[in-house]
């Protein structure tokens, strides 16, 4: 009985359950129930402080080393997708600025062509929109 009392998790957990019971209790509280609810999310993270003292879930936790290591590398690869993508960009929509520019070609054609590629921006979505196979037709 005592020795529960020392640790500060226990209080904060005896917190928790005790909001918890005033909230099913009486509904109508002028507290802000959003806060309560943020409440039991760290109580969650202290239950998931024991997954970390089980010796059977070996497996679980090198799964997770894992996946928290691939972060730094997931990282780097969509930075350097993005700047080959900036490139690429700023070379389409350079290459047809003549096209665009030139009275001799069909306006609807122009107009087209720049609801894709007519600025940096509509060309960076464009590529994206290629890229992850999901070109839509707007």
């Amino acid at each position: 009985g005592r020795y529960f009392w020392r640790s500060y998790f226990n209080w904060f957990d005896a917190l928790v359950v005790t909001v918890g019971l005033v909230e099913l209790v009486w509904t109508n509280l002028s507290i802000n129930m959003t806060v309560l609810r943020l409440l039991r999310i760290v109580k969650l993270g202290r239950s998931m402080r024991l997954m970390k003292l089980s010796a059977s879930l070996d497996s679980l936790r090198s799964i997770l080393r894992c996946i928290s290591a691939s972060f730094q590398t997931l990282f780097w690869s969509l930075f350097l997708l993005i700047v080959i993508q900036c490139i690429f960009a700023a070379s389409i929509m350079y290459g047809i600025e003549d096209w665009m520019l030139d009275a001799d070609n069909d306006l609807s054609q122009r107009r087209a062509v720049f609801r894709y590629y007519g600025t940096f921006t509509r060309t960076m979505l464009t590529m994206f929109e290629v890229l992850f196979a999901n070109w839509v037709d707007r």
